[in-house]
C-alpha cells in the first residue's frame, strides 16, 4: 500500500486500486486546511487504514504549518476539534 498527497486529496492505494482517499482544501491566504472527508473502501475497513491516513496528512500539516478546520467528523475526532 502507498499513500499520496495531491493538490487536494490524500490518496491510499493498494497496487493500483484506490481504497481509501482523504478529501481537503487549503486556503493558503488564511493557511487553513479543510479536512472535508476521509473514506475507506468497505473491503479494507477496520484495519486502522484511516487513522494512517490521517497521520500521514498530520505530518503534512505540520510541515507546512497549516491550521485544521474539519468538516469530516472523523477528523475532528482525530485533532480533537
Amino acid at each position: 500500500m502507498n499513500m499520496t498527497i495531491l493538490e487536494n486529496k490524500l490518496l491510499l492505494k493498494d497496487d493500483d486500486k484506490e481504497i481509501g482517499s482523504i478529501i481537503f482544501k487549503i486556503d493558503e491566504k488564511n493557511n487553513t486546511i479543510d479536512i472535508l472527508e476521509t473514506h475507506v473502501d468497505s473491503l479494507y475497513q477496520g484495519q486502522g487504514l484511516a487513522k494512517k491516513m490521517m497521520d500521514e496528512l498530520a505530518s503534512y500539516i505540520n510541515k507546512n504549518n497549516l491550521k485544521v478546520i474539519a468538516t469530516c467528523s472523523y477528523a475532528k475526532k482525530y485533532f480533537n476539534l
